[in-house]
């Protein structure tokens, strides 16, 4: 069966204040609703007969479903109340030695929709250091429009690899930014090389030899035990 998606007047106006990019990330969502208009992670809204509401980035589409006519009615978009329009500076220590797999996931999730939305339009500096998941963090970070707006970008002090390296280095907006700090992480000397072919300035001193064998249950990353008696393994 498919449903027909319609916009009420408010929600129609509601979407149309925003910005092109927005739209056209947000409308592909909406418009699968037609054929699954209760997808994985939608929402029930307690005391509501039929209506739902889907996370959508950082933004949220409430909607009704009408299963007699087959009609999905969307009464509202709207973002998050979370944003920072006059930040300019944002840096966040993770902790490279003390945080698990588990909470680095959550961090990265709370994350994605800050780098995925328009609440920061002037952030020109963003300092994500010191991070046991830095990989994770670099491609988030290079796949998303942030990027676009920054002058720097910090992924010190962390555990980034080439893997998360490549992913800076393959994205066309890492060449816009004025500098890239990525000092006293695990990079190797090759693909610093790569990176200092880009336009903008490199800061890379201080890396270390990625280790990945004897790992103990209690030690996190690629730390062993002998590595952790020295506070700049990775």
């Amino acid at each position: 069966m498919t449903y027909t998606v319609e916009f009420s007047p408010s929600a129609r106006k509601m979407f149309k204040k925003l910005p092109q990019d927005l739209q056209d990330r947000i409308q592909p969502k909406i418009d699968a609703l037609a054929t699954e208009p209760r997808p994985n992670g939608v929402k029930k809204l307690k005391g509501e007969e039929n209506t739902y509401r889907i996370k959508i980035g950082s933004y949220r589409v409430v909607y009704e479903i009408e299963d007699d006519v087959l009609l999905v009615i969307v009464i509202k978009v709207a973002g998050r109340k979370d944003d920072l329009p006059a930040l300019e500076y944002l840096k966040l220590w993770f902790g490279r030695y003390y945080e698990s797999s588990h909470r680095s996931n959550l961090l990265i999730d709370s994350l994605l929709p800050f780098l995925f939305n328009e609440s920061s339009p002037h952030l020109s500096y963003l300092g994500l250091r010191s991070s046991k998941n830095a990989d994770e963090l670099a491609r988030a970070v290079a796949e998303s429009p942030i990027i676009e707006r920054l002058a720097v970008l910090d992924l010190s002090m962390g555990n980034l690899t080439d893997k998360g390296a490549k992913a800076l280095l393959n994205s066309r907006a890492t060449n816009q930014l004025h500098t890239l700090n990525i000092s006293n992480n695990c990079v190797s000397a090759n693909m610093i090389q790569e990176l200092s072919q880009l336009n903008c300035r490199i800061i890379a001193n201080g890396q270390e030899e990625v280790l990945k064998e004897g790992l103990e249950p209690h030690v996190t990353g690629y730390y062993t035990s002998e590595a952790t008696q020295s506070l700049g393994s990775c």
